[in-house]
């Protein structure tokens, strides 16, 4: 086996984003690596990884139809399912070729069982342990002819899903062997409308991230802005052990040989013309940090020019707010009482709740009684729940029991529950005995329970 496995990087971390060690984003490679467009990697993935590289057969206990309907076994459904599907990918990579036998065995009781798809990817895998047995030479070859399969005909015998499988799982191992002459191929194969504008897509972002090369970035922003699209795959599948998010990748090329305050600099202005949608926020958020504090404060007051200008500015503030940066306090306020855009004023209000700090309690006050702007109303109420003040708290009561608006009435009385005290209880159980509404009753009974535990 270790002569088939002397050119494949399973010992290492795949390093796809490794060469862009200069970029000032804090994203450190590892088996778990930083996720953005992906949701992160999961332990049982790292511990099918492990399993793998120690013993390649040992992934065959995750592929078989009885561990995945076992009764014992505690994993949800989608847990198994990602399990099988990365230990079915990982034993192609790995796996030698005395694992056929068996694979050939499952892969027929799937069949007889009428689950042809797995069955298919399962004989696909096969192939590409075969493949990869004839050296690097023959396996580059054989994938990069997968990846060039020929559509399927509307109307004819052949299933989409059988054309997938194969595109995909030769794109993906060509990605596992850093196979860099594959991408202007992948690209070509991206750029058709049944792979660009379908939910597939995807599927072959990945691998150009994982390959690192900087001719992707188009097709990685493309793919980015997909995410605001209906039935967009990327948030319910994991990244694996040792993969680079497309999103992380995206970014660490945007900033490459940059200082953190021009990598600031070019988030922000980003977030100004893109509405946001390149995730920028999240970015600034995870892997610069407060480091970028200097900056937003500055972007606070003069947001960069852009059709989102609001956008960057609103964001910045909630940013500001979460790491509560009280010189921000003052201009937070204005924004707040002044701004002509509703997103910066909603997410200005919720910042101040965030700092809490306590001379702005009267101002959070009156904009939660005013009646002018319901957001910004239900964004003041929100942010007095989060002072620990009885000037707040008794607000919070007086807008419960007078507002004549019940959407208020139920916000106040949630945000109750976090800094109630023994005299809020009293008049909430007053108000129970008298109020008519079963909706507002039991939702005044829940807050009174929580309270009192909280107290405890």
């Amino acid at each position: 086996m270790r002569r088939l496995l002397l050119w494949l990087p399973i010992l290492a971390v795949f390093t796809g984003v490794v060469v862009h060690a200069d970029s000032p984003l804090r994203m450190r490679p590892g088996l778990r690596m930083p996720a953005l467009l992906l949701k992160p990697t999961p332990q049982e993935l790292i511990d099918i990884h492990h399993l793998g590289v120690a013993n390649p057969k040992s992934l065959l206990r995750y592929i078989g139809p009885e561990w995945f309907e076992r009764a014992d076994n505690e994993a949800s459904q989608e847990v198994r399912w990602r399990c099988r599907t990365y230990a079915v990918h990982f034993i192609g990579d790995i796996g030698d070729t005395d694992v056929i036998p068996e694979l050939e065995r499952i892969a027929q009781r799937y069949r007889l069982r009428g689950e042809e798809q797995i069955a298919d990817v399962l004989l696909l895998t096969i192939e590409r342990i075969r493949y990869r047995a004839l050296g690097r030479e023959a396996y580059v070859k054989e994938m990069m002819r997968w990846v060039q399969w020929s559509e399927p005909r509307e109307g004819g015998r052949s299933k989409d899903y059988e054309y997938f499988d194969r595109v995909t799982e030769g794109a993906r191992a060509l990605a596992v062997i850093q196979a860099k002459e594959a991408v202007p191929l992948l690209l070509e194969v991206w750029q058709r409308p049944r792979w660009r504008e379908g939910p597939w897509s995807l599927f072959l972002i990945r691998p150009l991230a994982r390959l690192g090369d900087r001719r992707a970035l188009e097709a990685i922003q493309h793919e980015m802005r997909a995410v605001f699209t209906p039935n967009y795959p990327a948030e319910q599948v994991p990244l694996e052990p040792g993969e680079p998010d497309p999103g992380c990748v995206y970014w660490l090329w945007r900033t490459e040989g940059m200082s953190l305050q021009q990598a600031v600099d070019t988030l922000v202005i980003s977030m100004a013309g893109s509405y946001a949608k390149l995730k920028e926020d999240e970015v600034l958020r995870h892997y610069v940090g407060t480091a970028a504090i200097p900056q937003l404060l500055k972007y606070l007051s003069e947001p960069p020019h852009g059709e989102s200008s609001e956008v960057a500015q609103g964001m910045v503030a909630r940013l500001l707010g979460e790491w509560r940066v009280k010189e921000a306090v003052p201009r937070l306020l204005d924004l707040a009482e002044t701004s002509g855009s509703r997103f910066v004023r909603v997410n200005s209000i919720m910042a101040l709740g965030d700092i809490a700090a306590p001379e702005t309690i009267e101002n959070l006050i009156a904009l939660a009684k005013q009646t002018s702007d319901g957001f910004s109303q239900t964004a003041a109420i929100h942010a007095l729940g989060k002072f620990p003040d009885k000037r707040a708290v008794a607000a919070l009561l007086d807008l419960f029991l007078n507002s004549p608006q019940a959407g208020v009435r139920i916000t106040a009385l949630q945000d109750l529950q976090n800094h109630g005290d023994l005299t809020t209880v009293s008049a909430l159980e007053e108000r129970l005995r008298t109020e008519r509404d079963e909706t507002i009753k039991r939702s005044i009974a829940f807050t009174i329970k929580h309270i009192r535990e909280r107290l405890r």
